[in-house]
């Protein structure tokens, strides 16, 4: 998949998709970084952009579509090697905060009308090893299904027992720990990052930045770390990131660099490491037993889901290792797996609306409170099968995909998981868009 993307504050600006789609046709695209917003600039380097543009070459033809992605408007065009899907963002004063570029993949008609078949057909017209969905209505599971296979080249099946991954649906999970402390008075939601470091030399340009801010991607940092820390060195990570200036704090850039901030805040407020807090403060108390950290499977052996690249059209083992997925210091960002029934009981949460005795409702809210379209470690959105805003968001190691959607109207949950990225992310589409019509309560 051809993709540089950061997340985005939308609006109107002067800046077309025109003007976006004519700069980036041109040989090493000159003039594209000079529209990018300075955060995207940042993260992306002016001289990583050549190659991405030459890959992606001419597109014209430019045609929106109904949906958004991601909080981005999406538009179809053609390009010398076919069709592409084009998301794009733009910020109010006019400059490129969110830009992605894939092929085109077209929807395709399934013939089955149960969910069994169904997975099954899924599997093979998208080419992903496996595939498991779940849906919950009233706090009853409605529909569960996994089909396909742990590693392609392999005959072992998946089991609904399995584990998945669920990379950056992760960071709700981190956020709802930070609700607990906020709760225990030790926080406030507008705690200052200087307050949660007291003993780092942080930037004074972090003075005004807040918790809520670092839950809603707004504290001004990077996206990500480029050099990865060892096991357990979180906090020299963050102390790094810290002693620097952030930028443009209050401009929405979608960042695991804020998500291990706040782990690391937590770690320095309980004394314990993130990965201790997770087990005892969520998943013990919701009875989680399957949850953990990093990659499912333990090669060679063939006892979980093994994670999969994405090479010219189908999925290729990637061996089961600690190399096979995001490193370990990204943990509150993205290294949590479970399995469907335990990450259903922690999305319950959210649907049914009651903090089930974690947070308060007050705290609960909080999370779900957007600022643009992003909240605490969700995506807040409509969905056409509920009344009232709903909570989305999808994670990836690269090497798997999952999708969560949660409508606290309908009481209505529903979870799609691969052991695959890029291909997932469609094969999950198409598998949830058949649960919602299915299972979603009739809107009132």
């Amino acid at each position: 998949m051809l993709s540089l993307v950061l997340a985005l504050q939308l609006g109107s600006a002067p800046l077309t998709p025109q003007t976006v789609v004519e700069a980036l046709g041109e040989p090493g695209c000159p003039r594209l970084f000079d529209l990018l917003a300075p955060g995207f600039q940042k993260a992306v380097p002016k001289e990583q952009w050549a190659g991405f543009c030459n890959s992606v070459g001419r597109l014209t033809d430019l045609r929106p579509q109904p949906e958004k992605k991601n909080g981005m408007d999406v538009f179809r065009a053609r390009g010398a090697s076919g069709d592409f899907e084009l998301q794009l963002g733009l910020t109010p004063d006019g400059k490129i905060a969110g830009l992605m570029v894939k092929p085109w993949v077209e929807a395709t008609k399934y013939t089955s009308t149960e969910l069994a078949p169904l997975l099954q057909e899924i599997i093979t017209a998208r080419h992903v090893p496996a595939l498991g969905v779940l849906a919950m209505v009233n706090g009853k599971v409605v529909a569960f299904e996994v089909a396909g296979v742990r590693k392609q080249g392999d005959t072992t099946a998946v089991t609904k027992a399995d584990v998945w991954h669920l990379g950056s649906d992760t960071k709700a999970m981190t956020a709802m720990l930070a609700a607990m402390v906020v709760d225990s008075g030790k926080w406030k939601w507008t705690t200052t990052v200087p307050e949660l470091f007291p003993k780092l030399k942080v930037d004074p340009g972090f003075k005004g930045v807040t918790l809520a801010m670092l839950l809603r991607h707004r504290a001004g940092l990077v996206p990500n770390i480029t050099v990865w820390p060892p096991v357990g060195a979180r906090q020299g990570a963050v102390a790094d990131l810290l002693a620097k200036p952030p930028q443009n704090p209050g401009t929405f850039v979608y960042s695991n660099a804020g998500y291990i901030t706040v782990g690391a805040a937590l770690e320095l407020a309980l004394g314990k490491p993130w990965e201790a807090l997770m087990r005892e403060k969520l998943f013990a108390p919701l009875d989680m037993r399957s949850c953990g950290f990093g990659v499912m499977a333990h090669g060679p052996k063939v006892d979980q889901p093994w994670p999969h690249a994405w090479k010219d059209g189908h999925a290729e083992p990637v061996f089961a290792d600690a190399r096979a997925d995001n490193p370990a210091a990204l943990g509150p960002a993205g290294t949590v797996s479970c399995s469907l029934t335990d990450w259903a009981k922690f999305a319950e949460v959210f649907a049914s609306g009651d903090g089930k005795g974690l947070i308060t409702p007050a705290s609960l809210a909080e999370l779900q409170r957007a600022e643009g379209t992003y909240a605490g470690g969700w995506l807040v959105q409509k969905f056409d099968w509920a009344e009232g805003p709903g909570l989305a968001h999808s994670g990836s190691n690269t090497m798997n995909f999952c999708t969560a959607l949660i409508s606290p109207s309908a009481h209505a949950v529903f979870l799609g998981v691969s052991n695959v990225a890029d291909a997932g992310d469609t094969a999950i589409t198409d598998a949830l868009q058949f649960l919602t019509k299915q299972h979603a309560p009739p809107r009132k």
